[in-house]
């Protein structure tokens, strides 16, 4: 278990990298450059990682984990227009990190498992009529295109409403696999 003094360096820490990483892509980041921005010195830095990719990957396991519990919190209560509803304003409220951490070309590894871990929840809101094999398709097409959706939403500076990006979601979504699946608690 962490202590308090830990957990505030750590988040310094991460902090700094989330800040210089939308200046300029990882592989240039250097320690010494995270450590100048986040006012410690090396040594502290490496009694917590051994480099800026481990540091990120602290900072990856802990939004992951964090979206893990926001989204197993709503989709028990929410249909499927409120879910999407609710998770859109949780990428709002923490665009800093899904702006750097989605938006970045150079971290596909991070947007592919954030797509891994929110399908998980999604496929708790569709009952599909179909085969498995056809599912997995359908599911890869739906995660794709609605991430895409998301990362322009981000992207754009938020330039339309929650609630809109989840109707458009929702309709595209409904409207291109009608055929195949049953969408429980339909809000429309």
């Amino acid at each position: 278990m962490e202590n308090r003094r830990t957990k505030m360096t750590k988040t310094i820490f991460k902090e700094s990298l989330i800040e210089l990483i939308q200046e300029q892509p990882l592989a240039k980041i250097t320690i010494k450059e995270i450590c100048e921005h986040a006012d410690m010195n090396r040594s502290t830095f490496y009694l917590h990682y051994t480099d800026q990719y481990m540091l990120l990957q602290d900072i990856e396991n802990d939004i992951l984990a964090s979206t893990h519990d926001y989204l197993k919190n709503i989709s028990s209560r929410a249909g499927t227009l409120d879910y999407l509803y609710h998770f859109l304003l949780y990428i709002k409220e923490n665009h800093k990190i899904f702006g750097t951490l989605l938006c970045i070309s150079d971290n596909a590894a991070f947007r592919n498992d954030f797509t891994i871990k929110t399908l998980e929840h999604i496929k708790t809101q569709l009952h599909f009529t179909c085969s498995s094999q056809i599912q997995k398709y359908i599911y890869s097409y739906l995660m794709q295109g609605s991430m895409q959706i998301i990362i322009e939403w981000i992207n754009s500076r938020f330039d339309a409403d929650a609630m809109e990006i989840a109707q458009l979601l929702f309709r595209l979504s409904d409207g291109a696999v009608s055929h195949y699946v049953e969408i429980a608690q339909e809000n429309e």
